[in-house]
């Protein structure tokens, strides 16, 4: 069974403000179901993403996650 979990949880998850979370589903990277909840796994590879991008700035992070082609493929 898939886990789920809110935009409040996956924030925490991810050590980012609720306002990422609601860019990243913006952009299409994260996809909400209709209560509104993420899929747990889809946050731990955003996440993953993210470790790989730590260190080159938050503006790096939400340009790769931006582009056209999705960097969690």
């Amino acid at each position: 069974m898939k886990e789920y979990i809110d935009m409040e949880e996956a924030a925490v998850r991810l050590s980012v403000s609720e306002g990422f979370i609601e860019q990243m589903v913006a952009k299409g990277r994260l996809t909400p179901d209709e209560k509104n909840r993420l899929a747990a796994d889809q946050v731990a590879e955003l996440g993953r993403l993210m470790e790989r991008l730590r260190g080159q700035g938050i503006a790096a992070m939400i340009n790769a996650v931006g582009d056209d082609q999705n960097p969690m493929d």
